[in-house]
């Protein structure tokens, strides 16, 4: 990985391994609930703000909490995984979390939250 000319940290540096499923002890850590991202968009996945949705094969990145924020850049941004299946998150881990995300918003949306 290549880092940012200065004193910037290393773009690796600001990735986490985020949990699709919550964390519930070693049955989860497992490479199939997992995704990496950066710190920021890690807290927002965790709490339920984006989320992926299938598209065409490939998951993107969703969410209200993108359209009006400075996260749109992000907003469709594709999922890359990796060339050997047994490394790539598990679709059914994927669709739990957008389910539990679209809760979210439904929630959020009722209470008069979006859009932020």
């Amino acid at each position: 990985a290549s880092c940012l000319v200065g004193s910037e940290m290393c773009i690796r540096d600001s990735l986490e391994a985020a949990h699709i499923e919550n964390y519930s002890g070693p049955k989860s850590q497992v490479a199939s609930n997992g995704i990496l991202l950066r710190r920021d968009l890690h807290s927002l996945f965790d709490a339920h703000l984006i989320s992926f949705e299938p598209v065409c094969g490939e998951y993107r990145l969703c969410g209200s909490y993108l359209d009006k924020t400075d996260y749109a850049f992000f907003a469709g941004a594709t999922l890359r995984q990796p060339n050997e299946r047994q490394w790539r998150p598990d679709t059914v881990f994927l669709e739990a979390h957008r389910i539990e995300f679209d809760r979210s918003e439904k929630k959020r949306e009722k209470a008069g939250l979006l859009p932020y």
